[in-house]
């Protein structure tokens, strides 16, 4: 058997894998073939020969042996740490040997994963090129699989068992395996090592039932690899498996490895270091040693034979599931309509990728010839955008409109495709306007949805429109969408369009978030949602959850929850994206008195350029914008930069179209009685959270007025249109105190069940603060001595906790006392609690 093994034992070591592993050997026979193959090596390298003599050895054992052949060699080794910590012994001393090579012998009854992790150390930390494990086969099984060399690229996959090494395996694997199923896992397999790993893996039933059949034996020729974690997993799975980088780019980085883009590539796919020369200080890009092979075999290869390897990778990644690696095969090998017709299915999951850079091929394909094929182009172009990218947005996005199918000339499905592609690049490219004219053509959804055929791309082509009409704050269409997607996704009984279920909860995810924001009467009587999942890399899930739980918390009474539960999710996305993320923190803020919360988010958010160009345009304003301005008007007393206080635009104003006055591109008036001047506005046209707003608004109209019966009927009005709403009370907290002393009043001379409970709602109502002054603006030295004063903290003490001098302490003091006008320690106390900090 040795001499039947050999010629294909040493064609193994020769491939420079970092591990290898010998099948089941006498251990004479081992050994011989391994002391031979160390003692031909050159004099450039080094091949270590590491006996652990057959027993069963943890991984301090192994280690100790490995020490003892390299001090038989003569390299130093610390004695010290050699008896307290053999494993930083073992690295310094491989680092002194140089570039190395080992091979295990008498390791059969080491457990497989250590040898595993020992492999991985050796190779991330001390530089070892080449490890061979020489072990019974069958115990070895649980390590080729979790490290994914059973796939056919790799030559241990094609190992064969005997029928007794099977049998032994089978039984280790699955205890109650009868003879018949070992004869049939034989007959189909032969006993090929990777084939049996993934079958016991995939389907036991039917191997313990001996009912396997040759349609499942032929797609476990491929098992997807799992994530890559070490430097010895990314190397396995870049340059070997070819999960996500194409075998054509490698060849590439050999050819031109000077160029910047191409070594930081190989460095991030770590295929590559770079270090410090030592000498010039300048970076030195080199191959990692187990690379070099691999990249030479496959340079040689004609680009006919790259082309048929990635259609190939494409069909098994196409059977397993793995979109993204089918895709991108399919434009490696310059299929680019197969390529469309494969991205279209899943393009709502392609977009999140967390493999940006293994897109190169289709990064790097000039827009032009992408224009036929809408999926690809809204694909490179975000993925670009995302690694930062300077585009020609709008050339692009002018030129996919122009493509558009027209009306009839071919299937809903079609067209509907071209304009859902193009409203969800326009809006992530901050083309917003191009993006109100695709949705126009959408016609609202209404005139194509009932007609298409919801098949996976239809369904992922509505999740996409969905997250767009979000961002762009277009909640109604929103959740039309996402009622379409759950009824198509019901209809499905098989799950064809939905594996996992991921696009199922996300829709509902969704529209649980649009119904709470617009405040449905049912969802706001039956209470909070269900436990919904939330995907942490998607945000639209991050957003939709904190503007649920958000809501709910403020209908609740708890505005503070929900000022963290928003304010968490501010931080793991970008609000200006968000509009209803914004709405939902600083009505929260404003419910919990913190005027210093809603003061920063005007000033770090709503006071800036890139908002009022995406939700403040001169043809369209955001609903979400509207109110937002509206609440800081009231509140803060600011006004839009460059604007007048009879040209803020008006909050209440929630149509979904554009008004008469917007459409001639002039905002709508503000008037010192906050009229909403707008002849069109419907209030029975608005959703139950917007009719609360308007009649509030109307409220404190009525009041500064001095009529109030109409403005006790406009807050009666309000109490009751949204059953279970706190929106209310967090807008009568942010009346302005004069109006809200009136309004009691009125209250207080009515009669009847109405006044009275107005009048429990006006006393349980908090002000925001007795005045609307901003707070001023503070250092975050500042800050920190302000909330120990607070504290009743002496000078000496916050010095003495602050670790600053008295000196400094009263420096920052009589800055305080100066920026908020009071020349005492209890009225800047005051201060802070008038101003709501």
């Amino acid at each position: 058997m040795a001499e039947l093994v050999r010629p294909r034992l040493m064609a193994r070591l020769d491939t420079g894998l970092p591990l290898v592993v010998v099948e089941a050997l006498p251990g004479s026979g081992k050994r011989t073939l391994l002391r031979q193959w160390a003692a031909d090596a050159s004099a450039a390298e080094e091949r270590l020969l590491v006996d652990a003599g057959g027993h069963e050895l943890d991984a301090a054992g192994v280690t100790t042996a490995l020490l003892a052949a390299l001090d038989a060699r003569g390299v130093p080794i610390d004695a010290r740490d050699a008896a307290t910590r053999p494993e930083r012994a073992a690295e310094s001393a491989l680092r002194a040997l140089g570039e190395a090579r080992i091979a295990l012998v008498g390791v059969d009854r080491v457990e497989p994963t250590i040898l595993r992790d020992l492999v991985t150390r050796w190779s991330r930390e001390a530089g070892v090129r080449t490890v061979v494990a020489t072990q019974d086969a069958t115990d070895l099984i649980a390590l080729l699989t979790e490290s994914a060399i059973a796939h056919r690229l790799i030559t241990d996959a094609e190992l064969r068992l005997q029928r007794s090494e099977l049998a032994y395996y089978l039984r280790s694997a699955l205890p109650e395996v009868t003879e018949p199923a070992v004869d049939r896992v034989m007959e189909l397999t032969a006993g090929t090592v990777g084939l049996v790993a993934t079958l016991v893996r995939s389907c036991p039933g039917d191997v313990l039932a001996s009912t396997l059949t040759w349609d499942e034996v032929v797609p476990a020729t491929w098992a997807p690899s799992p994530r890559a974690t070490g430097p010895f997993e990314q190397f396995l799975s870049a340059a070997i498996l070819v999960p996500r980088f194409p075998l054509s780019a490698l060849s590439e980085l050999v050819a031109v490895h000077d160029d910047q883009r191409q070594v930081e590539r190989a460095v991030e796919l770590g295929l590559a270091d770079l270090a410090i020369s030592g000498r010039s200080r300048a970076p030195m890009f080199t191959w990692r040693p187990f690379v070099r092979e691999h990249l030479l075999r496959i340079q040689d290869r004609s680009p006919e034979d790259i082309a048929r390897e990635h259609v190939r990778i494409a069909g098994i990644a196409r059977r397993h599931g793995d979109h993204e690696q089918e895709v991108l095969s399919l434009v490696s090998a310059g299929d680019l309509p197969g390529a469309a017709r494969a991205a279209r299915a899943r393009m709502w999951e392609l977009m999140s990728t967390e493999h940006l850079s293994s897109w190169a091929p289709l990064l790097e394909l000039p827009v032009a010839s992408l224009m036929d094929f809408p999926s690809l182009a809204c694909l490179r172009m975000v993925l670009r955008s995302r690694l930062g990218h300077r585009l020609g947005r709008s050339t692009v996005m002018r030129e996919l409109g122009r493509r558009t199918p027209p009306s009839g000339s071919g299937p809903p499905a079609d067209r509907f495709h071209h304009r859902a592609m193009a409203v969800y690049t326009a809006v992530r490219l901050g083309e917003v306007e191009l993006a109100h004219g695709a949705i126009q053509e959408l016609g609202g959804f209404a005139e194509l949805l009932p007609d298409l055929s919801m098949d996976a791309g239809s369904v992922s082509d509505l999740l996409l429109s969905v997250e767009a009409l979000v961002r762009m704050d277009r909640i109604d269409l929103a959740a039309s969408a996402a009622r379409y997607a759950i009824r198509a996704l019901e209809l499905d009984a098989a799950r064809l369009t939905d594996p996992d279920g991921r696009r199922r909860d996300h829709a509902e995810l969704v529209l649980e978030m649009c119904a709470r924001h617009v405040g449905d009467l049912e969802v706001l009587a039956r209470g909070p949602a269900p436990s919904l999942p939330v995907d942490p890399w998607r945000e639209l899930d991050v957003v939709a959850d904190a503007v649920l739980r958000g809501w709910e918390a403020l209908d609740a009474t708890d505005p503070d929850r929900a000022v963290r539960l928003t304010g968490a999710a501010m931080e793991k996305v970008d609000p200006v994206e968000w509009p209803l993320l914004l709405v939902a923190h600083a009505l929260s803020a404003a419910g919990a008195g913190r005027l210093d919360e809603l003061d920063r988010v005007w000033v770090r958010y709503l006071r800036g350029r890139r908002w009022r160009s995406r939700h403040l345009t001169p043809t369209r304003t955001g609903v979400a914008a509207r109110q937002l301005d509206a609440l800081c008007v009231r509140v803060l007393n600011v006004w839009p930069p460059g604007g007048e206080k009879d040209t803020v635009s008006a909050a209440l104003d929630a149509q979904t179209g554009p008004s008469a006055l917007e459409s001639a591109g002039r905002p709508l008036p503000l008037n010192e009685q906050l009229t909403n001047d707008d002849p069109f506005l419907d209030l029975g046209a608005l959703d139950p959270r917007s009719q609360e707003m308007a009649l509030m608004l109307e409220t404190t109209r009525a009041v500064r007025a001095g009529e109030p019966e109409r403005a006790l009927a406009a807050l009666g009005r309000a109490t009751e249109c949204a059953p279970g709403s706190g929106l209310v009370r967090v807008l009568l907290g942010t009346t302005a105190p004069a109006d809200l002393t009136r309004l009691r009043e009125y209250v207080a001379a009515g009669t009847g069940q109405d006044a009275q409970r107005l009048s429990d709602l006006l006393a349980g109502t908090v002000e925001i603060g007795r005045s609307r002054e901003r707070a001023p603006h503070l250092s975050e030295r500042e800050r920190e001595v302000l909330a120990l004063v607070r504290a009743g903290r002496t000078n000496k003490e916050i010095a003495e906790h602050l670790f600053l001098s008295v000196n400094t302490v009263k420096f920052h003091r009589a800055n305080l006392y100066r920026k908020f006008g009071v020349d005492t320690r209890d009225r800047l106390v005051a201060a802070i609690h008038r101003l709501g900090m």
